[in-house]
């Protein structure tokens, strides 16, 4: 089952602004690869809501 995923425009700003400061600061490789591996965790929330608890515990997240 696919959910929907709402990115918000606060949210989009910050990845815009991760991007820029990262494309100074590393290799275009690399920010690449950052923003491929950003995409693919997104697109996993839409399969499993909750799966991105492997980076963020549950108990920080109020749904413990």
């Amino acid at each position: 089952m696919k959910y929907r995923l709402e990115i918000s425009s606060v949210a989009e700003a910050e990845v815009d602004s991760i991007f820029l400061r990262l494309s100074q600061v590393t290799s275009a490789m690399k920010v690449s690869q950052w923003y491929a591996g950003l995409l693919e965790a997104i697109e996993s929330l839409l399969q499993m809501p909750l799966g991105f608890s492997r980076f963020f515990p549950l108990h920080l997240t109020g749904f413990m």
